[in-house]
Formats: structure tokens, sequence, C-alpha cells
């Protein structure tokens, strides 16, 4: 069943394009259990801990935002980098593909507001969007766990935006983005945080990133406390859109540039929409 499923995958994506597909080694660790993850500092690489964590965000509550993941990827030379992750299903999330790019083995934390601890569940595989390029409008990650989760009231899935919104540019729309944040790449905010974001027009957009103007990149501003922004270790972090009483994610942190004076730049998230066929296409086979 294993394998028809995996064949079935490919299939879907030849018709999309070439997915590429990532099998990690699975090691011998338990899943499903609450532990605080032991990576000591060393192993992670800061270079490679990747644009984000909300700075200056407020404390998110236990159950606030019960679909954020923890995720860790272990690189070829033994580093470890961690960035956010999205749950879809009871098997699948999603992130941005830098964060799986290279990868060898990755593992999730679901369920906690407290970094490092958390219901612990590794990759089965990783399935990068066909279109893939670092630092592009494609650069989206899927990750198929080893085990289902068990929703509870701090696990639970985010909607992706009805169909109607796929081709929607949410211009001027409050978003919500939580992250455990810090100015300090090695040494994460222990609290996970959030802050309040509007998405700006893609006019003003697109000229630091030149494929919002084709509706595959959002950037937004902060209007939560004053100076929080995504920084280090939030890539692939959600972009959250409340709709009568219901969360969807619309986009997910991708990558900053500086503006002109480099003075710190808009953050930019890839707009799901446009590419919700290839996600439903993958949710349905997992």
């Amino acid at each position: 069943m294993v394998l028809l499923k995996f064949l079935l995958i490919v299939l879907i994506n030849v018709a999309l394009g070439t997915a590429t597909v990532i099998e990690p080694n699975i090691s011998s660790w338990d899943s499903h259990n609450v532990v605080n993850l032991e990576i000591s500092d060393r192993q992670i690489d800061e270079r490679a801990i990747l644009d984000a964590q909300v700075v200056n965000g407020a404390p998110a509550n236990p159950g606030d935002f019960p679909w954020h993941v923890l995720l860790y990827t272990r690189r070829r030379d033994d580093s470890w980098i961690f960035c956010a992750a999205n749950l879809l299903s009871r098997n699948t999330v999603i992130t941005d593909a830098t964060c799986l790019n290279g990868g060898t083995e990755v593992r999730t934390l679901l369920g906690s507001t407290i970094f490092n601890r958390g219901v612990v569940i590794q990759g089965r595989r990783f399935i990068l969007h066909p279109r893939f390029r670092p630092n592009n409008e494609f650069s989206i990650g899927m990750v198929q766990l080893i085990d289902n989760v068990n929703f509870s009231q701090s696990i639970r899935p985010i909607l992706l935006v009805p169909q109607a919104f796929e081709a929607f540019a949410f211009e001027n729309h409050i978003m919500r983005f939580a992250g455990f944040g810090s100015r300090t790449p090695s040494q994460p905010n222990n609290n996970l945080l959030w802050t309040i974001l509007r998405i700006l027009p893609l006019s003003i957009c697109a000229e630091l990133y030149p494929s919002s103007a084709r509706n595959l990149f959002l950037c937004t501003e902060n209007l939560g406390q004053a100076g929080a922004h995504p920084g280090y270790g939030d890539q692939g972090g959600g972009l959250i859109w409340r709709q009568n009483n219901l969360y969807h994610i619309v986009g997910i942190f991708s990558r900053v540039v500086n503006t002109r004076d480099l003075s710190y730049g808009p953050p930019g998230f890839i707009n799901l929409g446009p590419h919700q066929r290839w996600i439903t296409s993958l949710l349905s086979q997992a």
C-alpha cells in the first residue's frame, strides 16, 4: 500500500512537473513522545539557520497556533538547521523548500509554545515543488510524517484557502504570524511569539519581489507590537488569515530583502493559492 501511494505521488508530479522526492534515513528514536529535543548549539549551523523568527512579538498561549510546527533538518555534514512548518493533515506538513533541500533527516515538534519541547514525529519523506530553485516563488516543500498525528486542543491542522481565493492577492488584508523569535541565530526565544501583519499592495512589493507582480509572492508590514517582524528560524512559517472564525494559511514565509537604504525590507511570503492544485494532489495521496 505504501509503495502504491508513492507511485501515485510520482505519477501526479510527472503530470505537473518533475518534483524532487527525498526519503531521509529513518533513525531509531521514538515518535509521539513529549520530550526536549536535544540538539547542541555546536551542531546547529548558524549560517544555515534560515531567515526568520518573530522578533519582539507577543507571547502565544497554548492552543493559539495549534498548526505551528518546529522543523529540524539534518544536513549531509551532520549539522542541523531549524525552520517553521504548518500542519495540513494528520501526516503532512508544509514549509519552505529551502529548509529541506539537501537534507538527510527531518524531525518535527508539534503542540507546544515552548521551544524544543513538544510531540516528536519523524519525517518519512519530503517532496520539493517541481519548479523549485533556491529563493524563487516555487520554494515549497511537503513533509510526509512516519506516523499520524493525534489531534488535540494544541495540535490541529490549518485549512487551505477556499477555492474562490486561490488567485486572490489579499491586498490590505490582516494576517497573523507566529514563530520562536530572537535576534540571535543560536539563541531562539523560549516562547512562541506572534504578531499581526498587513499584506501590502502588489505595486509596493513589485520592486523588491518582482514575482509579486504575478501574484506569486506577497509582502507585509507589521501592525502588532512595535518592531515585531520575522527573524532567524521562521522560514516556512504560515501567514494566517481568519475568515468566519476559521483559520486559513495564505502563504509561507520565504525571505527578506534589504531596501535601498539597507533597512529591514517587508517580509516576503510565497502565495500558496496558485499552488493549491499541487498541494491538494499530494495531500490526497499521503
